[in-house]
């Protein structure tokens, strides 16, 4: 492998491995965490002092190149000749080249040092990206799970309903005794149960979620969905 760190700038969007899921808002959410996140913008602000202090530590291996100049008037005399040729200006410039030479390693040494400091943040950046996408992608496809299995409970309770009217039906008919009523709206209230069961794991990871995209918990709702049709 190469000894050169990664651009920071796929420290930023990993490896998009997310977008085999072919989920766009998966994809939505993940470029949104990543672009607000406080954490990810921290980490990559010291991305840019690193790479700021390397340009700086490699100026000091390079000549310094000092410039100066003078201006100056005179008139030259026409007793010599027989004609005059006035004013005359005259500009003289310098430039001086020094150079600092590294005999103990001293400029050397604060390159490596500070190329150590930008491969460090760039690594940082790289792996908290990652953290951050795959932390969104576990909350979403949390979501989109609970999401279905609050739709089949939903679905589940209609037939719940059903059973409970068709059953307090029979009893009322004298074709079967009390306990099939009973039995059916146990059933009925089971399923109400494990409805509201849900309700408070999903804001919790609404709430998470929110925190990831920067946002404030109590104004982020997350509409219910399903899971991507396919899986890789």
């Amino acid at each position: 492998k190469s000894g050169h760190p990664m651009n920071p700038a796929a420290a930023v969007a990993g490896d998009n491995w997310w977008k085999v899921f072919n989920d766009a808002q998966l994809t939505k959410l993940i470029e949104e965490a990543k672009a607000t996140y406080p954490g990810l913008k921290t980490t990559m602000a010291r991305v840019d002092q690193a790479r700021a202090a390397v340009r700086m530590a490699r100026s000091g291996l390079l000549p310094r190149v000092n410039a100066t100049g003078d201006l100056g008037r005179s008139r030259a005399s026409d007793t010599i000749y027989d004609f005059s040729f006035g004013t005359l200006s005259n500009f003289g410039a310098a430039a001086e080249l020094s150079y600092e030479i590294d005999i103990w390693g001293r400029l050397r040494g604060q390159v490596s040092a500070a190329r150590a400091d930008e491969v460090s943040a760039i690594a940082d950046a790289y792996a908290l990206g990652l953290v951050l996408a795959g932390e969104v992608a576990r909350i979403h496809f949390a979501l989109r799970s609970m999401d279905e299995e609050q739709a089949v409970l939903q679905d589940t309770l209609k037939l719940r309903h059903e059973a409970l009217d068709m059953a307090t039906a029979r009893v009322n008919a004298g074709a079967t005794n009390e306990l099939d009523r009973v039995r059916a709206e146990a059933e009925l209230v089971t399923t109400e149960a494990e409805i509201a069961a849900l309700v408070g794991p999903r804001a919790e990871l609404e709430n998470t979620l929110a925190l990831a995209l920067g946002k404030m918990a109590s104004n982020f709702k997350m509409a219910p969905g399903k899971l991507p049709s396919t899986l890789p």
